[in-house]
């Protein structure tokens, strides 16, 4: 939830942004569909994982998990 999904939020936005109205009417529409609900599912994870994170350790577990992700989609 803290890796990916701010991720392909980000990219959707992106394309969102370089769509034309005309030209790419159909991914403007598809991206208006699937956006709010990548939003939620990120808040919703996010929310679950705030719940868990209740004590120092789980919380630099989280942080690190959230590290080799980041790495490795970096390196990808």
């Amino acid at each position: 939830y803290r890796v990916a999904l701010p991720r392909l939020f980000g990219a959707y936005t992106a394309h969102l942004q370089v769509a034309g109205q005309l030209a790419d009417g159909a991914t403007v529409r598809t991206l208006g569909l699937v956006r709010p609900d990548v939003a939620a599912d990120w808040q919703e994870g996010e929310l679950m994982l705030q719940a868990r994170a209740v004590d120092p350790a789980s919380v630099i577990a989280a942080a690190d998990a959230v590290q080799l992700l980041e790495g490795a989609l970096t390196r990808a």
